[in-house]
């Protein structure tokens, strides 16, 4: 998957999270006494598509999303790779920090066992 497709649909995710989190407040300004109850389906599916496409079985999506709420709570410390710091602060980071090496790690493994 091209990183511009994955950005994509990383961003879909958040402004979907976002809009979500906005209208809880805006339902919670005007009737105190209540909840919005978001729907996360589609979410939920769009990154099971995610972690398919990338072989993602050590969850770095879900982690940079929700975790590190899109790389804005990442410190330099964040993930420890072999004892080194790992950048994974935005998108970029993600895809090619975590998400294509353990893909391309993942293909060279498959095919050695060929």
């Amino acid at each position: 998957m091209t990183y511009e497709n994955f950005a994509f649909l990383m961003n879909s995710i958040k402004r979907q999270l976002e809009s979500d989190k906005e209208i809880s407040h805006k339902i919670m300004e005007l009737f105190p006494d209540s909840y919005f109850v978001k729907d996360t389906v589609l979410i939920d599916d769009v990154i099971t598509f995610l972690k398919a496409e990338f072989n993602d079985t050590e969850n770095w999506i879900e982690y940079f999303i929700f975790e590190l709420e899109f790389g804005e709570l990442a410190t330099p410390e964040s993930v420890l790779v072999d004892g080194e710091c790992t950048p994974i602060a935005n998108l970029n980071d993600l895809y090619l920090n975590f998400l294509v090496p353990n893909l391309y790690n993942n293909k060279i493994k498959e095919l050695n066992t060929k």
